[in-house]
């Protein structure tokens, strides 16, 4: 039995046959589903998943996506509070940083709206799920800026150097999540990262589907059963 430790099944692709979806994927192990959300639109529909499956099923996550964090409505950091009081296995995510998309979203825009929320799971001592791409060199003093914290941290899709996985395992309670990537292998970088970790601290890695993003093929509809072939 596994995890899909980050993916969307909430989104609308799903709705004509999300309980098959979910039913391949019980039926290959795949038995519980990390649904994190994008944007404070999308925290409804995972409420409805959350009760419709159960919490044996579907495990919710609340936050701003960093590509969102420009259009967060005023108010949403109590709104994100009262939620996580609701559902109290819930953690904060999908939240972080995106060097790529400064120029659509002003990275100090995403910076304090990701700090803000980790400010907000550590005051009510939930996990996180952390969105970074092209921006590792920047989590140090973001995380020096914050200071402490305790619960998990599960760095979705990592795409770190050996070194940013030494740094976050001397510091945090820190997971690392793989996705489709590692399947390919072409990515040198990144597999010595995950080698590392596997000789390392096994324990420390988790794997993610995405879903429905990054398809094994191409043009295709991702789904969380496909984390078996690259576990």
């Amino acid at each position: 039995m596994t995890t899909d430790f980050h993916c969307h099944l909430y989104e609308l692709i799903f709705d004509a046959d999300r309980d098959e979806v979910i039913a391949r994927a019980k039926a290959v192990g795949v038995t519980r589903f990390c649904c994190d959300a994008s944007k404070e639109s999308d925290w409804t529909l995972i409420e409805k998943l959350y009760k419709r499956y159960g919490a044996e099923t579907i495990r919710p996550g609340f936050g701003i996506h960093p590509w969102f964090a420009d259009a967060a409505l005023p108010g949403w950091q109590e709104r994100l509070v009262e939620k996580l009081y609701q559902y109290p296995d819930a953690v904060v995510a999908e939240i972080g940083v995106d060097w790529i998309r400064r120029t659509h979203v002003p990275f100090d825009v995403q910076t304090k709206t990701f700090l803000e929320q980790m400010e907000i799971a550590r005051n009510l001592n939930r996990s996180v799920t952390i969105h970074c791409v092209r921006a590792w060199d920047k989590m140090p003093a973001l995380f020096n800026e914050f200071g402490k914290f305790s619960p998990e941290i599960t760095l979705h899709s990592f795409s770190g150097s050996i070194l940013d996985a030494q740094w976050f395992l001397s510091r945090y309670n820190a997971f690392f999540s793989f996705g489709v990537e590692i399947q390919s292998g072409k990515r040198e970088s990144l597999m010595q990262t995950y080698k590392f970790l596997l000789d390392n601290a096994p324990q420390r890695i988790r794997f993610e589907s995405d879903s429905p993003y990054m398809p094994l093929i191409k043009g295709t509809r991702n789904e969380p059963s496909n984390i078996i072939s690259y576990i």
